[in-house]
């Protein structure tokens, strides 16, 4: 497992399996994927929620199963079972669903409000999950405690907010004409802003709907049970073109508008969306509240004229309508011509089909959500036979009322297997990068024919997909994985190409007892590729369990592809379980996962050095890292009983997030020809996506490779052997690293490296104010002593800057962190520019990682706003924890850290800390809250060690110590802070000395006028 899929298992989303220990999540996975698939033959048992009635809309006492039928491919069917309200037991989920890109503020507030009240109702259901949709859907609470789920859902009623997409792409469109209209605008110049207008409207609603039916199909192995959904948001317009033709007073600008936006409506795509939903087995609830329980008001039809004085003057084709939203009109400066306020027109259009193919119902006032989640309270569970087979599609139902008087609600649509527009979304979500989990491991290379005709794109393609299960068969008795004969998958396909949706090349049922090998599953088929095909993506399904994998294929050159040579990459053996801890230091253990039982050793190696050999299960030992955190790579390798390497492992410790990074670890040895493996490992930085990995022999192209295990197979001819492998790594942002190794060289194996030392320099006059404006010729830098040549010099302020913000939330923060976060908010809306990146750092007893590196001021301003104090002060584990993940990044670096210092860190030793400051180089700047000691006489002992380390932490990195207390405001401290950021000058030297290892050197800066002070780190490890 590469460093890559490290870090996505460190942020995906939890799920239940992820608090099981892999060995017994593996046996769980495997008991459970064997039962589904001997039990779907036998058992077609479907389960439905059902709200039934009487004539006085009161649930019957006396209901039987003869009561009800129900209705699937035009046959009436009996029930089975009936189960009464008070015996139906938990539901398997309970969710209320925040879509914050399709819910405004007002809409948030006021459903959280409604349902803190509904916190008791709603546990005696179940267990209540709240989830936040914002960029992924985020659990944040799973409790069954009633004062725990209404103390939640009362502080996101004062906290939390909606992004109102919609409507804000709506008002942004309406700001553009009013801009736009200053000079006289054609038709086809309105139409054109409208247009781009509706398509990013679109674009966000099928987004949204992407990830509520990606988050909403159950995890894999899921036990059936009640799902309700209680689903907050806005609405939407099915047909976007009709809020934008009513705002257009022009005849001639409305045809031309309808003209050119003759795109596809959300009709097609909402009522996929219900059938899946109810495929899936939801109950849904849409909450749309509304204010003071009324409808919104009808719009206005006041017109208004932008262009020229306060909206009077006229512009030729744009007459825009004022709207109301609920009502309300927001604020106006008074010299600014009005500007209509966004409206949705009929935006329970789409709630009513999602709640009606459901079972559900619209919700839009306290009083009807308390009667919902009553009614919800009060549904029978009912069973019936289904005739359906596992593999088929979804299939229109009715449950319908054999004894007169009675209304039932349920939902529209069955499937016994995850639905395949559900499939169709995960295809997508693969194609765009997105590695969601499903319990299955896929491997899968397509390898391109030669084209027939010279310079032609290739048009036909063979590929091959292996799911292994050999893991699963280790942790099953014989007799169950007999049963697993009667499994079924689907396998779909699909590719990109130069329209904005991927197409869907193929899809097929297999059954495990079709397959040659099932231990090791394989899939082969022929691909006709269209002209302009580009990724293909493979997904694979095993539909009784819902387990589920895919993967990116591997794009493989024809005519590198010998015939009978395997190009898919080897199954996993052995992966290394992931401590719990991000700093490690002292005596660490580390276990392993193993699924191949051939395995009978197990050696670990610390950078490349054999630390330990362990040759008996469990394959886990400790080893020792120092008492000082630094950066090195755990590697571990299977061997069998002949000694032969069956597989290996690696991973980065303490590796922080830092930047992207390619490094080639096969072929160990430099030297081979015939077909080599190339591997290589790929660090990915937080909040990037990888777009893919290409792999060279010399300047030739070889394969292409979207996923983890970045491993590819290059033939090198005896007749000329010595050449070069090359892996070039690309982020979606257009980032790129490399790697290369020299192949068959007389020096093989030998690489030059040179040492440029980077030096940002901030100058101050005897008043401490940053100083600009100085010359390359008025620096000297000595390092141990000797002058250095300056290589580089230039005005670092306008460079890009990644930003760590390290903030004390522990409990003697109490009455203080309100006032920090402030003064930090409005620090970074000063300070941060589009091209710089920060993170955050929550700390109090322990470090954690807040938010992680982004360039999103919004993200890290929400961060910051959540954070509540609690615990004590790990301070100086926080600086080394803030400062890993600076490790790697490049460029202009700082960190800020702030603390009242009131509790020293006991447990992480201060030296540790310089010394990975020192290693680092990062200036830290510290801000404490008490006052500064003016002299050390009265001073406890230790208070003086605390100001003393404080200084020479400071001191050797360049940064800064701040005395809050000594200032009238913190606003104050971070604008000295700004200052000095903003004027950093950047030298760079390469050493006269030659490299002496792992050694300290000391570095001096001077500038020759009398009465500045330089300030940069203070040396530098080599």
């Amino acid at each position: 497992m590469t460093s890559t899929k490290q870090q996505y298992a460190a942020r995906r989303r939890p799920r239940w399996r992820d608090w099981l220990p892999a060995g017994i999540l593996r046996a769980v996975l495997a008991l459970q994927l064997l039962a589904g698939a001997a039990l779907a033959q036998e058992d077609a048992t479907v389960r439905l929620q059902v709200e039934v009635l009487d004539a006085k809309g009161q649930v019957p006492a006396d209901l039987t199963a003869a009561d009800l039928e129900v209705v699937e491919g035009g046959s009436a069917l009996p029930l089975t079972s009936l189960s009464a309200p008070a015996a139906v037991g938990a539901p398997g989920r309970l969710v209320i669903y925040i879509d914050q890109a399709l819910s405004s503020s007002f809409t948030v507030k006021r459903a959280a409000e409604a349902l803190a009240p509904l916190a008791g109702p709603l546990t005696e259901l179940g267990e209540v999950e709240i989830v936040v949709a914002a960029e992924t859907p985020e659990q944040e609470l799973r409790s069954r405690d009633r004062l725990v789920v209404s103390e939640k859902l009362s502080r996101m009623a004062l906290t939390d907010s909606g992004d109102a997409g919609v409507l804000e792409i709506r008002g942004r469109v309406m700001r553009d004409l009013r801009l736009a209209s200053s000079t006289p605008l054609a038709p086809a110049d309105v139409a054109e802003i409208v247009v781009a207008g509706i398509e990013e409207e679109l674009e966000l609603i099928r987004a949204r709907r992407e990830q509520l039916l990606a988050w909403a199909a159950p995890p894999s192995g899921a036990e059936p049970g009640r799902r309700i959904l209680l689903l907050i948001l806005d609405g939407f317009d099915l047909d976007p073109v009709d809020y934008y033709v009513q705002q257009l007073d022009d005849g001639e600008v409305r045809s031309v508008v309808r003209e050119a936006a003759k795109l596809e409506t959300l009709d097609a795509s909402v009522r996929e969306t219900s059938r899946a939903l109810s495929g899936l087995g939801w109950t849904v609830l849409p909450v749309a509240m509304q204010a003071d329980d009324e409808e919104p008001p009808a719009l206005e039809y006041k017109p208004i004229e932008i262009g020229g004085d306060r909206g009077t003057t006229s512009a030729p084709g744009i007459t825009i309508r004022p709207g109301s939203l609920f009502g309300r009109r927001k604020a106006e400066e008074p010299e600014e011509p009005e500007i209509p306020e966004p409206v949705l027109l009929r935006p329970r259009e789409p709630l009513n089909l999602i709640a009606e193919a459901t079972g559900g119902e619209v919700v839009t006032s306290d009083q009807a959500l308390r009667d919902a989640v009553s009614r919800v309270a009060g549904r029978f569970e009912i069973g019936y036979s289904s005739a359906l087979p596992l593999e088929a599609n979804l299939e229109r139902i009715e449950v319908r009322a054999v004894r007169p008087g009675l209304t039932v609600r349920a939902r529209r649509w069955q499937s016994r297997a995850v639905p395949a527009e559900v499939a169709a979304i995960r295809l997508r979500r693969l194609l765009s990068g997105i590695e969601d989990d499903g319990g299955f491991d896929v491997a899968a290379v397509l390898t391109l024919d030669e084209p027939k005709e010279e310079g032609a794109a290739p048009s036909t393609a063979q590929l091959e997909a292996r799911l292994d299960l050999r893991e699963l068969e280790a942790a099953t008795p014989d007799e169950e994985w007999q049963a697993a004969a009667a499994a079924v998958f689907r396998v779909s396909l699909a590719v990109t190409g130069t329209g904005a949706e991927p197409r869907r090349l193929h899809q097929e049922v297999v059954r495990a007892e079709d397959l040659s090998d099932f231990e090791e599953w394989r899939y082969r088929t022929r691909l006709e590729l269209p002209d302009d095909a580009g990724e293909v993506a493979v997904l694979v399904e095993e539909l009784s369990g819902g387990y589920w994998g895919g993967r990116r294929a591997t794009v493989v050159r024809g005519d590198w592809a010998a015939a009978g040579d395997e190009l898919l990459p080897a199954p996993t053996v052995i992966e290394i379980v992931r401590p719990e801890r991000e700093i490690l230091r002292g005596r660490v253990k580390f276990q392993t996962e193993v699924y191949d039982t051939a395995v009978a050793r197990v050696d670990f190696l610390l950078n490349d050095r054999e630390a330990a050999s362990v040759a008996r299960p469990p394959f886990s030992t400790r080893l020792s890292l120092g008492q000082t955190p630094r950066r090195q790579t755990l590697t571990v390798v299977a061997y069998d009983a002949g000694a032969s390497e069956l597989g290996r492992d690696s991973m980065v410790l303490n590796g922080g997030e830092g930047g992207l990074g390619v490094q080639i670890v096969r072929p160990e040895s430099q030297r081979g020809t015939g077909w080599v493996e190339v591997e290589a490992d790929i660090a990915v930085p937080a909040e990037h996506r990888l777009d893919r990995v290409l792999f060279f022999w010399n300047n030739e192209p070889v394969a292409t490779v979207y996923a983890a295990p970045f491993r590819q197979r290059v033939f090198i001819s005896e007749e000329k052997p010595m050449g070069y492998v090359r892996v070039v790594a690309l982020l979606e942002d257009g980032t790129l690293a490399e790697d290369v190794a020299f192949m068959n060289g007389p020096d093989h194996g030998e690489r030059l490296e040179v040492n440029l030392v980077e030096l940002y320099v901030v100058v101050t006059d005897p008043a401490g104010r940053p100083v600009r404006g100085l010359e390359q010729d008025e620096f000297r830098i000595r390092e141990d002593g000797v002058p250095q040549d300056i290589a580089t010099f230039s005005d670092a302020s306008d460079l890009p800057l990644t930003l760590g913000m390290a903030i004390d939330s522990s409990a003697s923060m109490f009455v203080k962190l309100p006032r920090v976060q402030s003064a930090a908010i409005d620090f970074l809306h000063s300070t941060f520019s589009e091209q710089d990146r920060a993170f955050v750092v929550d700390f109090d007893s322990e470090p954690r990682l807040a938010r992680s590196t982004t360039s999103s001021l919004d993200r890290i301003v929400r961060s910051i706003d959540s954070l509540e104090a609690n615990g004590r002060t790990a301070l100086w584990e926080s600086v080394v924890f803030s400062l890993v993940q600076l490790q790697g990044v490049r460029g202009r670096k700082a960190l800020i850290v702030f603390s009242d210092g009131a509790d020293e860190d006991d447990q992480f030793p201060f030296r540790s800390s310089l010394s990975v400051a020192k290693k680092m180089g990062v200036p830290i700047y510290l801000i404490l809250m008490r006052k500064q000691p003016k002299n050390e006489n009265g001073l406890s002992l230790l208070t003086r060690s605390f100001t003393s380390r404080v200084n020479r932490l400071v001191e050797a990195t360049g940064g800064r110590v701040f005395y809050g207390k000594e200032y009238r405001d913190l606003g104050e401290v971070y604008e000295e802070i700004e200052q000095e950021l903003r004027s950093q000058y950047l030298l760079t030297y390469y050493p006269k000395a030659p490299s002496r290892g792992e050694s300290w050197r000391t570095v001096n800066i001077d500038v020759g006028r009398r009465g500045l002070k330089p300030r940069t780190l203070s040396g530098y490890w080599d």
